[in-house]
């Protein structure tokens, strides 16, 4: 074949090439699939002229809030689903999420209900989710996924904002519109309850029933304390001398003009006004049998101390009363193993003494296994019958508890808090005193440097309570690998080992302290138990002294 010949069949080729593609200039370059997202970022103002970052399984892109709250962001081969980012000034980072797959167009709306939804889907903070964003990240934007966690919010908000039905992610939102009605509404919760968006995310990214915990945070708050919220609280009596009274009662506190409402034996209604001593403590009314004082925790837990000013115990101070908000917690959530700190007696005329004990619950509330110990460490394991082992819930709030663990029937009451950690106070029938429980974790090390404000209340083997300390202290050393820090106060240095005598629990070694210049000081061996995310621990010293006592964080 000549060169000639050669050269035409190439061209021939290259000409019908180019005309199945589209070539010869009479065809367009192929266009690359987009995807576009767009929605309105709103707090329930519109977040005019905001930087709104987009990160999706393929591709990135960033737009600027309009006036209205609108943004557009158009993506090259974007591929979804995608995480969503707007930066308010002067306020914190919201974020969003859209499920799907490949290019297209699509609506998501970025506000503080998408930032719950997204903590939910997460089960962590929503900014680790988007700054990641990895496969991982990814597979957990699903629209079944995303239906759950609306649910969950939705339940966790019932009561404070009504979202039934409302999907904030993809629903219509517009200045005034229903949904940016809801977002007002969070908005003037939060406000009330003086808690934080954050605080909120962060207690539905705990996980479980969020119901309990986030209904508590949204009650609206006193106005220099966070911890005293409105609502309906337990009222346990600890050391209550009648035996035929039950021990406990229920009160509503009214935090905005600081009233407790109850009802009396004879099924009267009182209201009794709280005076504000500041930093969350709060003066009774002083009446012909005394005084009392009540000291309101983060959380709302409340120690309330009465001092007698007449009959045989006048002068006396006890602690009168423990105030746990109360809140609806399912049964089956007590399954898992107790770690128990009790103040008991047998009977209404002997002496207090104080021990630990570990019960084990199952799904159904009953209590499979129990080891009570003494103060001075001796342990035995009590035998379970077949009926009244357990736990019961009962209709007008918390639980009834009989058998082995109280060896009568008893009440219970059950606090989840913010990062889900369960604990609970019970009060023993007859008089005999009461346990406060904690749900078994390992304790981690604090670290140097953590500075702990807190009242110190105490409890004697007669009953009464009387010191109230306020002590500051400083962990100044943590070793790691034996499990102990050291922590500093003006008077003494203290050495903790975690998780002894038992997991969740603390210990000091007896005579194990110094002053802060390092001489040799003596002190009690104690056994602490703190509960997790309420500020409240409880402790007893070990034998021979065996007294109780309850630590409140200070604000």
């Amino acid at each position: 074949m000549s060169i000639l010949r050669q050269s035409q069949l190439a061209a021939g080729v290259m000409a019908a090439l180019l005309s199945a593609c589209g070539g010869g200039g009479g065809g367009s370059a192929p266009v690359t699939p987009s995807l576009t997202l767009t929605g309105t970022a709103a707090t329930g103002a519109a977040i005019a002229g905001a930087p709104v970052q987009v990160k999706c399984a393929s591709g990135t892109g960033s737009a600027t809030s309009a006036a209205d709250g609108r943004y557009t962001v158009e993506i090259a081969a974007g591929s979804l689903p995608c995480a969503l980012t707007v930066q308010p000034a002067g306020g914190s980072a919201l974020h969003s999420v859209i499920e799907g797959s490949g290019p297209g167009t699509v609506t998501v709306n970025i506000s503080p209900l998408t930032e719950l939804v997204v903590a939910r889907l997460a089960g962590g903070t929503p900014a680790d989710l988007v700054a990641s964003f990895d496969s991982a990240a990814q597979a957990k934007v699903t629209r079944s996924r995303l239906d759950a966690a609306i649910v969950d919010v939705a339940a966790a908000l019932q009561g404070t904002i009504d979202l039934a039905g409302v999907d904030p992610l993809k629903d219509a939102l517009a200045v005034g519109n229903a949904l940016d009605q809801k977002l007002d509404a969070l908005n003037a919760a939060l406000a009330a309850a003086r808690t934080s968006l954050a605080d909120v995310a962060a207690a539905l990214a705990a996980g479980g029933d969020a119901s309990a915990s986030v209904g508590t945070m949204l009650q609206p708050a006193a106005a220099n304390c966070a911890g005293l919220r409105s609502g309906r609280y337990a009222w346990l009596s600890p050391v209550e001398n009648d035996p035929s009274a039950p021990g406990y009662a229920f009160v509503t506190i009214d935090a905005a003009v600081l009233t407790v409402g109850y009802r009396d034996g004879a099924g009267v209604d009182h209201s009794a006004m709280l005076t504000d001593d500041g930093s969350c403590t709060y003066s009774g009314p002083v009446d012909a049998q005394g005084s009392s004082k009540f000291l309101v925790s983060s959380s709302g837990i409340t120690i309330k101390r009465d001092t007698d000013s007449s009959g045989p115990q006048a002068g006396l101070t006890f602690v009168g009363g423990i105030l746990v908000p109360l809140q609806a917690i399912p049964l089956a959530e007590l399954a898992g193993t107790w770690n128990v700190m009790k103040y008991y007696r047998e009977t209404v005329t002997t002496a207090f003494a104080a021990g630990r004990a570990t019960m084990v619950v199952d799904g159904a509330g009953k209590l499979t296994a129990l080891t009570g110990c003494d103060s001075a460490g001796m342990c035995q394991e009590r035998s379970i019958g077949n009926n009244g082992d357990g736990f019961t819930a009962n209709a007008d709030g918390g639980f009834d508890i009989g058998g082995s663990a109280t060896e009568a029937s008893s009440r219970a009451f059950a606090y989840k808090a913010a990062d889900g950690s369960l604990s609970m106070f019970m009060k023993y029938s007859g008089g005999r005193g009461f346990m406060i429980l904690a749900k078994q974790a390992a304790l981690p090390l604090p670290d140097p440097g953590t500075v702990s404000n807190y009242w110190d209340v105490s409890f004697t083997s007669s009953g009464s309570s009387p010191t109230l300390v306020e002590q500051s202290t400083t962990v100044t050393a943590v070793d790691a690998a034996a499990g102990t820090y050291t922590r500093t106060s003006t008077s003494r240095v203290d050495r903790y080992k975690v998780d002894d005598p038992q997991a969740g629990m603390r210990s000091r070694a007896a005579n194990s302290c110094t002053t802060p210049a390092g001489a040799a000081l003596a002190c009690s061996g104690i056994v602490a138990m703190p509960l997790p995310g309420t500020g409240i621990t409880s402790y007893f010293t070990v034998a021979p002294q065996s007294d109780f006592g309850i630590t409140i964080a200070r604000p």
